[in-house]
């Protein structure tokens, strides 16, 4: 299955802007996972820095726009007791990663394997657990409506340190 493959058979999830364009992103984050394992393989410190503020340049706004979009979107009252306990769950989890990736950054390179295996999990919970849960088609219906999970907008993730800015903006992103 490719990135531009709709992601399942049978719901349609990745036909809603927002949930496509972060399913994408997650591509892109493992992408860039796989070249900072290789890094701390090979010992290269100056390339596992490199790798690790492209993770974090894909990881940090990334879950930014979930929380600030996405989640929002999802524990509106209506659909709270559906959503509100995964992604409360979910939110712990980037507490978690971010954690993890500054001890990375500190030198701590053992603990890539913990974060590697906590980053892989916490996607495969959104791909397969709550993308695809839409109960009575809420996400087509209250997405649109809430100004900070409008596909065009991209929040920033307003605690990355500045020494880890990004070029990437608050500004619309065209999906291929």
């Amino acid at each position: 299955m490719g990135k531009n493959d709709p992601m399942c058979e049978y719901c349609g999830c990745r036909d809603i802007e927002i949930i496509g364009r972060l399913s994408d992103e997650h591509y892109e984050v493992v992408d860039a996972l796989g070249d900072l394992r290789r890094a701390i393989e090979a010992g290269d410190e100056r390339e596992v820095k490199r790798t690790l503020n492209v993770v974090e340049n894909h990881l940090f706004p990334h879950n930014g726009c979930e929380e600030a979009g996405l989640f929002v979107g999802l524990c509106k009252r209506e659909y709270c007791d559906y959503f509100g306990p995964t992604v409360d769950k979910l939110k712990g989890e980037h507490v978690i990663l971010r954690e993890q990736v500054h001890r990375i950054r500190a030198g701590e390179w053992d603990t890539f394997k913990e974060f590697e295996f906590t980053l892989r999990h916490h996607i495969e919970q959104e791909e397969n657990g709550l993308f695809p849960g839409d109960p009575g088609g809420a996400r087509r219906r209250d997405l649109g409506r809430d100004p900070r999970a409008d596909p065009r907008v991209r929040p920033c993730d307003r605690t990355r340190p500045r020494a880890l800015s990004s070029d990437r903006t608050c500004a619309p992103q065209k999906r291929p």
